[in-house]
């Protein structure tokens, strides 16, 4: 089941293009960073619509917590 997406390797390839080499070495690493902003934008909007609260003891299983339905605005802009 692993490796079933995993593109074909051809190390000479690399030698006959650094620069590509490169850039396909950055994009890994650069798709990581903007998975993780993307994921603070989001975070960062549910707790300004009051879709999300920062909880009482922070750990690394809960970053921001749902809010109670019956708590939370009915709207963004309330």
């Amino acid at each position: 089941m692993i490796g079933w997406a995993s593109a074909p390797f051809d190390g000479n390839w690399a030698f006959r293009h650094p620069k590509r080499a490169a850039w396909m070495a950055l994009a890994g690493p650069a798709a990581n960073v903007a998975c993780v902003l993307a994921a603070a934008l989001l975070i960062r909007v549910g707790m300004e619509w009051g879709l999300f609260e920062i909880p009482f003891r922070l750990a690394s299983d809960s970053i921001a917590l749902a809010r109670d339905p019956e708590s939370a605005p009915s709207s963004p802009a309330s």
